[in-house]
């Protein structure tokens, strides 16, 4: 029961920050309106699953842990994904606040729009079947299917929480710090220089 807690607990913790991070601003930059759209909603949904279970602890046993396991791995794998969009957004930022300086960057580099959007794409579109199959799941072990139950206190106005402007807050940015430091003062080393030179900086995804 005390492990159940735990989970309980972290992956609220982890799907209030998702429902906050899946943002109109992502959709709009990348052209994922669709699939960014589903993952909001799924993260909603599961959210108010696992509060009708904090509320009422009508489901136990070994079932349950393992799919609050389940709920907490996909939902930090959908943080990383999240975060990941949330660095690149900022990487271009740097790169538009010095588009003075001339860059050529590989049609294949992880840094180019397209390339960059097919992968998330696939990335989003996997974490939402994943979050179907753990709705699912969660219904067949008795937790109530909130598209009837729900109450006014679990639904969440996701309208109110998307930002419409194209602005990320860089503390909310995980992992990425050197990357950042690396990125910036390459670039303002190479604007002070004033070379005319290839500059490829070569961004890994964290999935």
């Amino acid at each position: 029961m005390a492990e159940e807690v735990v989970l309980t607990v972290a992956a609220e913790l982890i799907l209030q920050k998702l429902v906050s991070s899946a943002s109109e601003e992502i959709s709009l930059a990348w052209g994922l309106k669709g699939e960014i759209k589903s993952l909001n909603k799924k993260l909603t949904m599961v959210q108010a699953l696992l509060r009708d279970y904090s509320e009422s602890a009508r489901v136990k046993g070994e079932a349950l842990t393992i799919w609050l396991r389940n709920l907490e791995d996909v939902a930090y794998h959908a943080d990383d994904v999240l975060d990941e969009f949330a660095f690149e957004i900022l990487r271009r930022k740097v790169e538009i606040r010095n588009q003075f300086k001339k860059k050529v960057l590989c049609f294949f580099s992880l840094s180019n729009p397209v390339v960059f959007r097919f992968k998330m794409a696939h990335k989003v579109k996997s974490i939402n079947s994943t979050l179907l199959d753990v709705e699912n799941e969660a219904i067949r072990l008795g937790l109530r299917e909130i598209k009837k139950d729900l109450s006014p206190q679990v639904v969440i106005d996701i309208e109110s929480s998307r930002e419409t402007h194209f602005h990320v807050d860089d503390s909310e940015v995980v992992g990425r710090k050197d990357d950042v430091s690396e990125i910036v003062n390459t670039l303002i080393s190479s604007s002070i220089n004033q070379e005319d030179v290839l500059s490829v900086l070569p961004i890994v995804g964290m999935g």
